[in-house]
């Protein structure tokens, strides 16, 4: 939603770019340097951030790209830190958040799944409570399979989703669903999220769910 045309205030991040905004990811993944099996997360999304912001340049989208960021609320900095996000207009609060989650990390001892990360409190959870992105109606999740089994990364992610549906705020009959905005690609996905109930007002939230092969 666009209020005041003239000047490109944004009070929601426009849904017209988010498709530019996820293909933008898709496009640019396969150009990276790829990362070593053991990397942490903050030094694969510094790289991508980095590739996307020329990407973006070159196809010349009207949003701009801002890693590791602090979400202002009303009364100070809100206790969590954007992976990145996508800034629309001169509105701070019209963004597209990203959070980025390793998955199927190989390590010593065996295959560390880590999909409760991805799934809890500080993955998909911060969405939920409102650290990341509130009042917006749309967010995006970023999966790093680090042993480049998608398959089974999204088999993961979709049964612990289903599990705590509730916590999550699961929208009924929206547990696991083709992406909206792109809906041929098949490691692209979306959920619908019902907030604040029992609320006057109550919100929806769909997060895409974004998944890449290391």
């Amino acid at each position: 939603m666009m209020a005041g045309a003239a000047d490109g205030y944004y009070e929601f991040f426009p849904e017209e770019l988010i498709p530019d905004g996820l293909r933008l990811v898709l496009d640019t993944w396969p150009i990276l340097p790829r990362p070593d099996r053991d990397e942490l997360e903050n030094a694969i999304t510094g790289r991508l951030a980095a590739h996307l912001k020329r990407a973006k340049k070159a196809r010349r989208l009207p949003f701009s790209i801002h890693f590791q960021v602090t979400p202002l609320g009303p009364d100070g900095p809100l206790p969590a830190r954007l992976d990145f996000k996508f800034l629309a207009g001169n509105d701070e609060d019209a963004y597209l958040a990203f959070e980025c989650k390793r998955l199927r990390i190989p390590r010593d001892s065996g295959l560390d799944h880590n999909t409760s990360d991805y799934v809890g409190e500080e993955g998909m959870g911060r969405f939920i409570s409102g650290k990341y992105a509130p009042g917006q109606f749309h967010g995006a999740m970023l999966g790093y399979v680090m042993d480049g089994n998608v398959v089974d990364a999204k088999e993961n992610v979709a049964s612990l989703i289903k599990k705590h549906s509730t916590r999550l705020c699961i929208e009924s009959g929206g547990e696991w669903e083709s992406s909206r905005f792109l809906p041929k690609e098949k490691d692209v996905h979306q959920t619908r999220h019902h907030l604040d109930k029992g609320a006057p007002t109550q919100r929806k939230l769909a997060l895409q769910h974004i998944f890449l092969a290391v």
